[in-house]
């Protein structure tokens, strides 16, 4: 069985720096949102959580192709519209386009939704859900490290 999956994002620890993640980092700091490419690249995004149904889907199956995304093609600089809405912060800027990076991505799906599969949450739903696990984790993490400073002040001046 081979899984094709699409610009996976969701409320999770990501370590390897994806796109909407980046973004909102960025966002909740206030820099760019960066998009290579001009205002008609597109991604097909997909939600964790609609990524974990498909796979678990069909992950008995063999000998088979599976594209799991949400089948939808959407604006990348629409989600960096979002992100920068949400924090209030940010701003999105265009560069050059890179070779490597396709400026059109929207994935066939038929094949895994005649296994029943269904994309339930839209990227709208998607991203607010992920920039709120960001927001309250990134947060935290300022209060502890102002925390921590006021602390380190404090014994510096003992």
């Amino acid at each position: 069985m081979i899984i094709r999956p699409s610009t996976v994002y969701g409320p999770f620890n990501d370590k390897t720096k994806r796109l909407v993640h980046l973004w909102i980092l960025n966002a909740l700091n206030g820099e760019e949102l960066k998009i290579f490419g001009d205002e008609n690249k597109t991604l097909d995004f997909t939600y964790i959580g609609d990524f974990i149904d498909g796979f678990l889907l069909v992950m008995n199956e063999s000998g088979k192709e599976y594209n799991i995304s949400s089948g939808r093609s959407v604006k990348v600089g629409y989600v960096a519209d979002l992100i920068i809405r949400l924090a209030n912060n940010g701003s999105k800027r265009f560069y050059p386009r890179e070779i490597a990076q396709p400026q059109e991505i929207n994935l066939d799906i038929s094949e895994l939704k005649r296994s029943g599969f269904e994309p339930k949450i839209s990227v709208e739903e998607g991203i607010k859900k992920t920039f709120d696990w960001y927001k309250e984790r990134f947060e935290s993490k300022v209060k502890m490290e102002e925390f921590y400073k006021e602390k380190l002040k404090d014994i510096l001046e003992d």
